[in-house]
């Protein structure tokens, strides 16, 4: 693994971690749609403000590894405690990845479209 691919792993897990941890912090086991909306759309907008990134956009693959590790954390740390949530709540882990992998290459087609070299 090269630094750059390192920067975005690490980057990309922390600020998954940390928004995850803020949204989720009165979590309380039964996701309502309110709260899958904001999380897809805080999703989309990590993705596409990763997509901007000339490196974050280079290393696609360590940027989602580093989403899907970040929500697994916070989703395996509010839910030690009930085995059966946790195995519920598996899908929104790959709701969330997904997400962010959208908003990634939304970025990527603009950028394309629009023929503007991405920021540094």
């Amino acid at each position: 693994m090269k630094l750059r691919q390192l920067a975005v792993f690490l980057g990309g897990y922390l600020v998954t971690v940390l928004v995850l941890a803020r949204l989720y912090h009165s979590f309380s086991g039964t996701p309502s749609v309110d709260i899958i909306a904001t999380c897809t759309a805080i999703a989309l907008l990590i993705g596409f403000g990763a997509g901007t990134s000339e490196t974050a956009a280079r290393h696609a693959t360590s940027f989602a590894l580093a989403s899907f590790c970040g929500a697994l954390t916070i989703l395996l740390s509010f839910c030690m405690g009930k085995a059966g949530l946790a195995v519920l709540a598996l899908p929104y882990v790959f709701h969330w990845t997904t997400a962010t992998c959208i908003g990634l290459q939304a970025a990527r087609l603009c950028r394309t479209a629009l023929n503007v070299p991405a920021a540094q």
